[in-house]
């Protein structure tokens, strides 16, 4: 019963917040104009941000901003050093919106690129990626998502977060010539 209420408010509150974002002009540009890249992900795994900065290299661009998700409490993760921007369980209410200065600002952000390197579903992440100001929105195939990407990828390796940011590197290339 409880996760049907979550469930509910949560949809109320990305229902109003897209809403607000739905004027947002969106377009893919040629690599050559994008002055900005947004990239949002799942930083459970450790080895997450090795992938996410290897991937950040493959993209050859200036002016990457990163924003990690640690599903877990600040206090339990403690003073435990994380090299890359991110936000806790903590700052995230009780049916699923993330919230807090580091969320609002990079969700605020006006990218030329949002990329989201995620493999699953995760409410959280989908409402930062679905509400975010970005010009052209990039990340995994989800069914009925359409409003969150400008470009969903089906992957094979659905497993494999290294192959799943190869193919979205592949994928930009060949659209963006």
């Amino acid at each position: 019963m409880f996760k049907k209420i979550q469930a509910y408010f949560y949809s109320q509150a990305l229902r109003t917040a897209l809403k607000k974002t739905g004027a947002i002009e969106r377009h893919k540009l040629p690599t050559s104009q994008i002055k900005s890249v947004g990239v949002l992900f799942d930083a459970t795994d450790p080895n997450t941000y090795k992938v996410v900065s290897k991937f950040t290299q493959e993209l050859d661009l200036k002016n990457i901003d990163l924003l990690g998700y640690l599903p877990v409490s600040a206090k339990k993760h403690g003073t435990q050093e994380v090299p890359f921007n991110h936000f806790f369980k903590d700052d995230v209410n009780w049916y699923g919106i993330p919230t807090g200065k580091k969320v609002s600002d990079f969700q605020d952000k006006k990218f030329d690129l949002f990329i989201h390197l995620g493999l699953a579903a995760n409410t959280t992440l989908e409402y930062l990626v679905a509400n975010s100001k970005a010009r052209f929105r990039v990340g995994p195939y989800q069914e009925n998502k359409e409003y969150c990407y400008d470009l969903m990828i089906s992957s094979k390796a659905t497993d494999n977060l290294a192959e799943f940011s190869r193919q979205v590197v592949h994928y930009l290339t060949l659209i963006n010539p």
